[in-house]
């Protein structure tokens, strides 16, 4: 997106497609304008791309044509084109990407640009190609990684020069490429505690004016998944669940962005049917926008669509599931992935093809088109606080920046008691037990122990068993960790006097059913049986998390059953105390 202009473009096959918005009306009117260059025409492109640099306004687009691309880039949204030259990185020739950015200093001295252009393409390896003279030319292609092999995202390039490329299939996990030398060199990095998922769904990255990292990708269950790294992918903050926090059960086809470095979206399609990737899938699927005010500690997501992108199934194995211009019923008319883009307002954009117009917006079967589309976000907050809301003239947008409601420190000590002694009503109702109920009171009668012994499951959703457990509950209202230090002081006995048991500890946020939402931390700990109840310490120290329904702390004895935890006496206090 060109952000000094606002016109969007969109690759449709050999159309590249100008979308302005008027915002004098609600909504606002689209106008689509085929601007393709007509120097050399494309017989095919078989690997539509497009990508606009919003610091220069210049656009690239094009596509695969046999081995290499034929690509085009223009300064004035499309009037005139030039062509580019050698954008090819044999023997990667599938699945291209092109994206620009800062040089990485030291500047090469043979750049007559002011910006570096990134080619990069996968095949029986991945590789790219830079230009340094605004896209012309291509220096000859760098292999980018040993340890990955196909379904390479979009290249992302932050600031200060660091280039990125995400990619889906790197042994068990994710990864990105990263290069901090205008792409002479690269090092492959594991992206967060990611697992692969089926087909060509490849992962998604966006930098912020800090340099920070938001990757996101779809996980070997089809959830869409991201994770915040500030150290240039070598570690990672906690990853978060988008479809669990939508409920929906499967994911395909994501793509993330960010503004300041505390805000970023991720678009996905979504259905709350579980697979989705067989023709006997009977599941909708809908556009979903995940964002971020807080860097990635919380994320809303919404539907973005009122009707449906697509009835049925989506193939992501490529040309292999439908030979392309044959029709859409083999699942492959959504192509391969969707774009996303922000104005100068921070108003999110997301193109993709719609699979489902007409009739089958309201009752089916699905179309199998391929509708080039944008969405528009219309009110909220934008990807830059400074500017509030994006609101245009027209739109009923509340005045100025709609801020979080603010999330309370969470301090204090908290014991295991029917009726705790310290408690804030209007922070926590206590420490309560629970079992596959969610218990927002204490109960009459507190258990005088647990008895460890693996029979207890926490959550029907959880998926999780553990032996014990207790919930510190927000009572509506978002708690937060901050740089922690959170002490779980357990009483405990063994059935090994003498003899060592293990316990594993852990302290997870909980969503609003009561399950277990995102793990904090974990440890696995010993004691020596004395026959006699004794007191268990287990501290975990730098803790940042947000708390959006309590804070649960966790106790197994790995299902050894020799081990019991005791509460609710004035002797054998078992909490937490957070600091």
């Amino acid at each position: 997106m060109n952000q000094a202009t606002g016109a969007v473009f969109v690759q449709a096959l050999a159309q590249t497609l100008k979308v302005t918005f008027d915002d004098s009306t609600a909504p606002a009117s689209a106008s689509w304008t085929n601007v393709a260059s007509s120097l050399t025409p494309f017989i095919g492109n078989v690997d539509p791309i497009a990508w606009t640099d919003t610091t220069t306004g210049r656009t690239f687009a094009g596509g695969l044509e046999n081995d290499c691309s034929l690509l085009f880039y223009t300064d004035d949204d499309g009037l005139t084109w030039t062509p580019m030259v050698d954008s090819c990185t044999a023997p990667a020739f599938d699945h291209e990407t092109i994206g620009s950015g800062a040089y990485h200093a030291p500047t090469p001295p043979a750049a007559t640009y002011s910006r570096a252009v990134y080619y990069c393409a996968q095949g029986v390896v991945q590789e790219c190609a830079t230009s340094w003279n605004g896209g012309i030319t291509f220096n000859p292609p760098t292999l980018i990684s040993t340890a990955c092999t196909n379904a390479v995202g979009h290249v992302k390039v932050a600031p200060d020069g660091t280039a990125y490329v995400p990619a889906k299939n790197c042994g068990a996990n994710q990864a990105v490429m990263v290069s901090t030398d205008n792409g002479l060199t690269w090092t492959t990095k594991k992206l967060a505690d990611s697992t692969v998922a089926g087909g060509f769904n490849d992962p998604s990255v966006a930098t912020t004016p800090s340099g920070w990292v938001y990757g996101s990708w779809l996980g070997s269950d089809n959830h869409a998944r991201v994770a915040l790294s500030k150290t240039q992918g070598t570690t990672w903050g906690p990853t978060r669940d988008l479809s669990a926090i939508a409920g929906l059960g499967t994911a395909s086809f994501i793509t993330a962005i960010a503004g300041d470095d505390e805000r970023a979206a991720i678009a996905f399609l979504g259905s709350t049917k579980t697979g989705g990737f067989t023709s006997s899938f009977t599941g909708t699927w809908d556009l979903y926008v995940a964002s971020t005010l807080d860097a990635g500690v919380t994320w809303t997501v919404t539907k973005a669509t009122s009707d449906p992108v697509q009835r049925g199934w989506i193939c992501t194995n490529g040309t292999t599931c439908d030979p392309l211009g044959s029709g859409g019923s083999a699942g492959r008319n959504l192509l391969d992935f969707i774009g996303i883009a922000s104005d100068a307002n921070g108003r999110v954009l997301v193109a993709y093809a719609d699979g489902c117009i007409n009739a089958c917006t309201t009752s089916g079967p699905n179309s199998w088109t391929q509708l080039s589309s944008v969405a528009r976000q219309t009110c909220g907050p934008s990807l830059y606080a400074a500017l509030g809301n994006v609101e245009g003239p027209a739109l009923a947008c509340p005045a100025g920046p709609v801020p979080p409601t603010p999330a309370i420190k969470l301090t204090g000590t908290y014991y295991a008691h029917g009726a705790s002694p310290v408690q804030s009503a209007d922070l926590v109702t206590g420490f309560v037990v629970t079992g596959d109920t969610l218990t927002q009171a204490p109960p009459a009668y507190p258990v005088p122990f647990v008895a460890l012994n693996g029979a207890t499951q926490h959550g029907a959703n959880s998926g999780t068993v553990w032996d014990a457990h207790w919930l510190l509950t927000s009572n509506g209202r978002t708690l937060k960790l901050d740089d922690a230090t959170v002490t779980a002081k357990l009483w405990v006995t063994s059935a090994h006097a003498p003899g060592t048991t293990t316990l594993r500890v852990a302290l997870y946020d909980t969503n609003a059913f009561g399950d277990i939402a995102n793990p904090i931390a974990q440890r696995d700990v010993t004691f020596t049986g004395l026959g006699a109840p004794q007191e268990l310490d287990v501290t975990f120290t730098h803790l940042n998390a947000m708390l959006s329904a309590g804070l649960q702390l966790y106790v197994d004895d790995r299902g050894t059953g020799d081990a019991q935890v005791l509460y609710d006496a004035a002797a054998t206090p078992t909490g937490i105390v957070i600091s």
